[in-house]
């Protein structure tokens, strides 16, 4: 597979297209896509041979329905600063050249109807700061042709920034062609333990509010201080256009159901003593609880449990 790749192209524009683009574009096997203007690449990796999970449905029953594939998978991200043009145009344009190039459209859907906080989590996404998803704002396809190529594009805005991402899934190929940016935080998930609360965010996009303690079938936090909620509120407090989600986990006695119920209170604690004592504005703060569908580590041993009775915080707004 060609690597993506960045460079002018006098190629068809669609309506907005026209007038917004320059445009930078993509090639990969006779891909080539005309981006919005000023569309900045952030990730392209490569990897000649590896499996993806194709998303090919609505979230539902607890999980995000898919069809895996195999062959040369590449990730590539775009963010657009000072967006002209809407989320659903950008989509549009691009879903609109895919088909022109032969692709047809395997399942499309649109932020709370493909199922929202559990869709976006459900997926596989790069991490912030490289891609954003505002779970109130974003548009997901799925594509083939015949039976050689798949893609997954994702397209959202937060603020004045447009993100896309295109996972594209190829013939394998012999060789492994990953630009510098690849090797990031952002894709190999590699984050200090030494940064703060609010560096974490910055850097990788979460971060687990490691000291909060919670029993099994607890979802009450203590009323001792706990230094990570005062960290993240000194942050939030001194960054008010940041939003945030409270994802709670549990360990994995119990049924699912009642996990993503507890799981849930959990964040919702922590949401109420950032909001009642350290002043943290509520517009900034929403909990969510996933149970035990996304351990940190085996829950065949106390000290894994303990580890994955946790809330994480998620940035969906820069």
């Amino acid at each position: 597979m060609a690597r993506f790749s960045s460079f002018l192209t006098a190629s068809r524009r669609l309506g907005y297209a026209c007038a917004l683009c320059s445009a930078p574009a993509l090639a990969a096997q006779a891909l080539d896509l005309a981006l919005p203007r000023g569309a900045q690449s952030q990730i392209t990796a490569s990897d000649p041979l590896a499996r993806y999970a194709l998303p090919i449905g609505v979230y539902a029953n607890g999980g995000v329905p898919s069809r895996v594939v195999e062959g040369a998978v590449t990730h590539s991200v775009w963010q657009i600063p000072q967006m002209a043009s809407t989320t659903s145009n950008v989509f549009s344009d691009i879903q609109d050249q895919l088909i022109a190039q032969g692709f047809q459209v395997d399942f499309r859907c649109q932020d709370q109807q493909c199922g929202g906080f559990d869709f976006r989590f459900g997926i596989e996404t790069v991490q912030a700061p490289d891609m954003f998803v505002d779970l109130s704002n974003f548009w997901f396809a799925s594509f083939s042709q015949g039976t050689d190529q798949s893609i997954s594009l994702l397209v959202s805005a937060a603020a004045a920034t447009g993100y896309i991402q295109l996972i594209q899934v190829g013939p394998q190929t012999a060789e492994v062609e990953t630009s510098q940016s690849a090797q990031s935080s952002a894709v190999q998930g590699v984050v200090s333990s030494n940064l703060s609360v609010g560096e974490k965010l910055r850097q990788s996009g979460a971060a687990v509010l490691d000291d909060l303690e919670y029993p099994t079938g607890a979802s009450q936090l203590s009323d001792q201080p706990f230094a990570s909620l005062a960290a993240l509120a000194d942050w939030l407090n001194a960054t008010p256009s940041a939003q945030v989600f409270l994802v709670g986990h549990t360990d994995a006695e119990g049924t699912l159901d009642g996990n993503v119920a507890l799981s849930k209170k959990r964040a919702e604690s922590v949401m109420a003593r950032l909001i009642d004592s350290y002043g943290v504005n509520p517009a900034q703060l929403a909990a969510h609880g996933v149970g035990f569908l996304a351990p940190r580590a085996t829950n065949e041993t106390a000290q894994g449990r303990t580890t994955n009775r946790r809330v994480e915080v998620v940035l969906v707004t820069p």
